[in-house]
């Protein structure tokens, strides 16, 4: 059933009504289809920034996260395989030596990140 169906074919007022839906409708369209386009474009950032946060769990080398108070944030795999014992001694793990003097430096400097091979 076509949107003739709801007018009359008098013309005057009713084909204006008529085409003044008619514009409505394909204004919609276009709205729903941008909404499409934007939804799939979201799903391929999704997509990309999922990719990126597994970059840490599958590097081979230990990354260690630890905050200005001394507290560990975050180890990959290969850091809890190469220190299992860095959680539990935490900041007075051998690999965290001279810990107080890199954080004192990283505030100084105004630098995010610091590091140790």
């Amino acid at each position: 059933m076509g949107l003739d169906a709801f007018f009359t074919r008098g013309g005057g007022k009713d084909d204006r009504d008529r085409d003044q839906l008619l514009a409505e409708i394909e204004e919609l369209k276009k709205q729903i289809k941008s909404l499409k386009d934007a939804e799939e474009s979201r799903k391929k950032a999704d997509a990309e920034i999922f990719n990126l946060a597994s970059f840490p769990e599958q590097y081979p080398n230990p990354i260690i996260e630890i905050s200005l108070s001394g507290e560990l944030r975050y180890l990959n795999p290969a850091a809890k395989k190469v220190f299992p014992d860095l959680t539990k001694k935490g900041i007075k793990h051998h690999a965290l030596r001279d810990l107080d003097n890199v954080i004192a430096d990283l505030e100084k400097s105004g630098e995010r990140s610091y590091i140790r091979e």
